[in-house]
């Protein structure tokens, strides 16, 4: 018995050993690298993150707080007074009015020190009071022709008509004094609430200008001690830097703020894209830096405005204490497998150790030495085996002593019975070709007579003999159909006895001579002429020459009949046309004849069960018995002992099968 060589025990139980250690560590080492990276770049950026949160709260809390001022402001008894009075009231009262509401103003400009004015303005846009403040601690009350009409701005178009107890916000512009841009310049942020007297008549909106120093300030003085080289900055919705760390990309002098620093500037379409319509937290990857970010938009802002707040750090930077962990886990990693394997090969060796005594112990005895005994130094399994392995030896010397004896006795019945089988053998096969043959010889002697009345019929049929009645010309066929299925029984006895045949030794030989393949063909199909009658098929021969070969005459010829009855005899196999080619080539020095049989079906529909019968082995059975399936592998059979081949296949037609022999 021929076998593999394999592994040694030792070796397996390493592999094994790695396997049910190593795999796991390494599986568990490289997920837990892979799924710590996106937690320690969150650790990693969790300063800067709470940073740009910070802020954001940072604006929002400033924004309410001026919200609850300018809301407050509203609702200032002095400020109820003068819109329901100051119209009808004289000019002395107007006066004592206003110095009401100055006195509000100022009160409030001092304690929030963040403005930079707070102004009524009436409902056509003319400013009524207004006090601006400047820093450390000075107010100035506007008054007379410097009282200006602001109804073209848009902070007074978009909350004129606001519902009462709504706060408009502007953007981060620049301050006008009739219509010029003050300087030095000063950047604000407009916050106007409608107001009404108490009629619920609408009488015009305070406004406060909060300077945006107040809200972009701690903005631009942060730092932060892991990354100082880190900036931030806020922008504004179309992209542009409204403040910004880096004092190079300070923010311009235009009327809206809009200059050359933007992000599309310092930033890829898809990066700034995102900065700027992402509604969420979050952080994006360049190729240098990582880009934190959050939106800054308070609830009572309405989506008026939404700022971008972005912090922007090395990436370089955020990622080195990532790498010193992956390195840091995968130093720990080889440690641990290095311990691993070790460990295995310690194990697996003292293992093996006494399985290597016992084998060793084992080819002692395999070689002749039945006196040598396996030393048993534990009782554990393989120290049971090592004593029954002696106790087995010990049995082993004793029944040697009386083997050749016994061997020797049934030496001799084994070859007596073998003698017997041999003759008993010699006369079933004898029996067996006997009835074979006599099966075959049967078939042909009954095929002669049965032609003959076939002839016979074929002229009564054609009235040579007289006219016949209806009656007697049921009965021709009736007796037709009979000899017709008489033959399909012959055929089968013949291909039968043929396929029992080629399985024995004597007809293994290969009688080789040089004939004529057309005229083979042609006897074959005059044997089956009354087959093709019966099922109404056309059969065609194309032969361009008069092949010969050099072969097994006996053979060919029972090989193309054998298929040709495969063909006809199929209970599905009616009013088709058969063709038959003949072909030789040359296969590197070798001829090879090729015989085409194409058979062309008018149902298509049927021709995959007539496939499937050509190509199914032979299923024979009390209750079926199937000609077809036993003429192809009688043909196959013996195309095998000329070392040829048979294929079935589909033609270019769908209704055509073309059955190719080659030998």
């Amino acid at each position: 018995m021929n076998t593999k060589k394999s592994l040694s025990i030792q070796k397996k139980l390493l592999l094994y050993f790695l396997a049910i250690a190593v795999a796991p560590v390494i599986i568990t080492g490289a997920c837990a690298i892979y799924f710590a990276t996106t937690p320690l770049l969150y650790f990693a950026l969790n300063p800067v993150k709470n940073h740009v949160v910070s802020y954001a709260n940072h604006i929002r809390q400033e924004l309410y707080n001026v919200r609850e001022d300018i809301l407050y402001a509203s609702r200032l008894p002095g400020m109820s007074r003068l819109l329901t009075f100051y119209q009808e009231s004289s000019d002395a009262e107007r006066v004592n009015l206003q110095e009401d509401m100055v006195n509000s103003f100022v009160e409030l400009l001092s304690k929030r020190k963040k403005y930079h004015y707070i102004s009524y303005i009436d409902e056509t846009g003319r400013e009524t009071v207004r006090v601006n403040f400047s820093l450390p601690d000075s107010w100035r009350v506007i008054v007379g022709d410097q009282l200006q009409n602001k109804s073209h701005t848009d902070f007074f178009i978009n909350s004129i008509g606001l519902p009462l107890g709504e706060v408009y916000v502007s953007p981060t512009i620049l301050n006008e004094e009739n219509g010029i841009l003050e300087t030095p310049y000063t950047e604000v942020i407009y916050l106007a609430t409608p107001v009404q007297d108490i009629n619920g008549q609408i009488k015009g909106i305070i406004t406060i200008a909060l300077r945006a120093e107040v809200l972009f300030k701690p903005l631009v003085e942060w730092r932060i001690s892991q990354y100082p080289s880190a900036e931030s900055f806020v922008v504004n919705e179309k992209g542009f830097y409204i403040a910004h760390s880096n004092s190079d990309k300070t923010r311009g002098k235009q009327h809206l703020l809009e200059m050359k620093w933007s992000i599309f500037s310092d930033y890829p379409a898809e990066i700034s894209g995102t900065l700027l319509q992402s509604k969420e937290d979050g952080f994006l990857e360049t190729r240098d830096s990582v880009l934190v970010y959050t939106r800054c938009s308070p609830v009572f802002l309405q989506k008026q405005h939404s700022w971008g707040i972005v912090a922007s750090v090395s990436r370089t930077k955020v990622y080195r204490t990532i790498d010193h962990f992956k390195y840091m886990f995968a130093a720990i990693l080889i440690v641990t497998l290095a311990m691993v394997i070790f460990i295995a090969y310690f194990l697996s060796k003292q293992f093996t150790l006494p399985i290597t005594r016992l084998r060793m112990g084992a080819k002692l005895i395999s070689g002749g030495d039945l006196a040598h005994r396996i030393d048993v130094t534990a009782f554990d399994e393989i120290g049971e085996l090592a004593y029954d392995f002696n106790l087995m030896t010990e049995q082993l010397q004793g029944l040697y002593q009386n083997l050749e004896d016994k061997v020797s006795q049934r030496t001799e019945m084994l070859q007596k019975a073998m003698e017997d089988l041999k003759h008993k053998d010699e006369l079933l096969e004898e029996s067996n070709q006997a009835t074979l043959d006599f099966l075959k010889n049967l078939s042909i002697q009954l095929r002669t007579p049965l032609t003959s009345v076939i002839g016979q019929l074929s002229l009564l049929e054609k009235n040579i003999y007289g006219e016949l009645t209806s009656k007697q010309q049921i009965a021709i066929k009736k007796i037709h159909k009979n000899l017709f299925e008489t033959f399909k029984w012959l055929d089968g006895i013949i291909r039968i006895s043929t396929l029992a045949s080629a399985q024995t030794s004597g007809d293994l030989r290969v009688n080789k001579q040089d004939f004529s393949v057309s005229q083979s063909i042609t006897q074959a199909i005059h044997s089956i002429q009354y087959a093709l009658s019966e099922k109404n098929m056309l059969l065609k021969f194309e032969s361009a020459d008069d092949l010969s070969i050099y072969s097994d005459k006996e053979k060919i010829d029972e090989i193309i009949s054998s298929v040709l009855h495969a063909v006809v005899h199929h209970p599905l196999t009616h009013d088709g046309i058969i063709t038959i080619t003949v072909s030789s080539e040359k296969q590197e020095a070798i001829i090879v004849s090729k015989i085409i049989f194409s058979t062309e079906y008018p149902e298509s529909e049927k021709i995959d069960d007539i496939y499937k019968a050509l190509t199914e082995p032979f299923i024979h059975s009390p209750t079926f018995f199937n000609i077809t399936n036993l003429s192809i592998c009688v043909s196959r059979a013996l195309l095998i002992i000329l070392n040829g081949s048979l294929e079935v296949g589909f033609g270019k037609e769908k209704n055509v099968i073309s059955i190719t022999i080659s030998f």
